[in-house]
């Protein structure tokens, strides 16, 4: 199927999904002014561009970017709504599968403690993941990519929203919570490293708050990791030349170590996230054209 229609029917869908989670968990939506018109201001640019620069760089750039804001805010909001549905915290099994894979975060993260530096730099690295994914939509329209475009719009929404719907039944706090790690551990590592989240996961979770704004939005999705799903579309689709993929490969692989120091994940989210991302490749060469 054309690509644009797909990404076009997965955006409905996406919207669809999020307005059935919020009457399911009795959330509400509130948006501002300055939200509005951050959407008026794409879909214009996008008006633009096709009416009046007819550039086809521009044209894929502004589609790219609709995509991914509209994806990013429907599971983001879909995954905080999720959360008051009230599922028991999924942390001592996910810590569980962990220690089944020989993984202990707890000491993973005590053995990094020695590495402030490295670990000023992971935060930096962990805070890059979502401005990759707007470098990788810009140069997929520079390269006039449209069908590859089209599958990293596919794969990102759809993992997005995935993940966000994992809250529904498997809410993580995180490793770093779960294992209420020290302060003479903790302040070797970037504030807030894996706790930023910790104040809109549990006043959603516990369901002491129902409105939900853009201002709200956290990484509160732990299982699958999302950012091992975005690490790895920069991977795929940031390809160039030798010299370039490499320094992407190392980037990717700073992102997975990050999101287990700094995002307070657990090993088997990024497994799950990777094992998401490659189904959902495999699915995008089948579907997009």
């Amino acid at each position: 199927m054309d690509g644009l229609r797909v990404n076009c029917i997965v955006q409905a869908a996406l919207i669809l999904v999020a307005a059935l989670v919020f009457m399911a968990t009795g959330s509400t939506l509130d948006v501002d002014r300055g939200f509005v018109a951050f959407f008026l201001l794409l879909f214009g640019l996008l008006f633009i561009a096709v009416r009046v620069v007819r550039g086809q760089m521009l044209i894929l750039a502004c589609q790219g970017l609709i995509f991914f804001v509209v994806a990013g805010f429907c599971a983001g909001f879909t995954a905080l709504a999720a959360l008051r549905a009230g599922a028991p915290l999924a942390d001592g099994r996910l810590d569980e599968w962990d220690h089944c894979l020989g993984v202990h975060t707890e000491r993973v993260m005590a053995f990094f403690a020695s590495f402030d530096v490295f670990n000023a730099v992971l935060g930096y690295i962990y805070q890059l993941t979502v401005p990759g994914i707007i470098v990788t939509i810009l140069v997929l329209a520079l390269r006039q990519d449209r069908t590859g475009l089209c599958r990293m719009c596919f794969i990102f929404a759809v993992s997005a929203m995935i993940c966000a719907l994992f809250n529904l039944f498997l809410p993580a706090s995180g490793s770093t919570i779960h294992h209420n790690l020290s302060l003479a551990v903790m302040r070797h590592f970037p504030a807030g490293a894996g706790v930023y989240f910790k104040v809109p996961f549990q006043v959603y979770h516990s369901r002491r708050m129902s409105v939900i704004s853009p201002s709200s939005l956290s990484g509160v999705v732990a299982f699958p990791s999302f950012h091992a799903v975005m690490a790895l579309i920069e991977l795929s689709f940031l390809k160039t030349n030798r010299f370039f993929n490499g320094i992407v490969f190392i980037f990717v692989m700073l992102v997975l170590l990050s999101a287990v120091l700094i995002g307070g994940h657990y090993l088997v989210d990024i497994i799950a996230g990777a094992v998401l991302f490659y189904g959902l490749d495999l699915l995008s060469r089948r579907v997009v054209r």
